[in-house]
């Protein structure tokens, strides 16, 4: 093998003297095997933490859920101290007479009307019960 000196020493072309380069160690076969194992690896793990983010975010899905599930059935009681509250006929009366200004009826302004088991009272037969009545 001849001993070339580098273009800039001697201003002519360097030559190879039949160097061959060496060639890559690895196989064809084995780099496709690497690669498609890597592939795997990274693919299992991008998975393995894809499953970790979703649980985490059901997680948070549930404890939001619940948190709502508290606040309804909090609000279900108090509705149902409200609904029993308006029930009772101590605070409809309070209401009828602060609220809306009404007042108790006089003995004498209360027609009691009974109707026969097979004819309801008719709204026109008051004015006339009524009229019997004060007679």
């Amino acid at each position: 093998m001849p001993y070339v000196l580098p273009r800039e020493w001697c201003g002519s072309e360097i030559t190879n003297g039949g160097v061959r380069r060496e060639r890559s160690r690895l196989s064809r076969s084995a780099v496709i095997v690497w690669v498609v194992a890597t592939s795997v690896l990274l693919g299992s793990l991008l998975l393995y933490v894809t499953q970790g983010i979703q649980v985490i975010r059901m997680g948070y899905d549930i404890d939001r859920v619940q948190n709502r599930f508290h606040a309804v059935k909090v609000e279900r009681e108090r509705l149902e101290v409200e609904l029993a509250s308006l029930q009772d006929l101590r605070t409809v009366q309070r209401e009828a007479v602060e609220r809306l200004g009404m007042v108790m009826p006089d003995a004498g302004q209360v027609v009691v009307v009974r109707a026969s088991a097979g004819t309801p009272a008719s709204p026109q037969a008051l004015p006339a019960l009524a009229a019997a009545r004060r007679d």
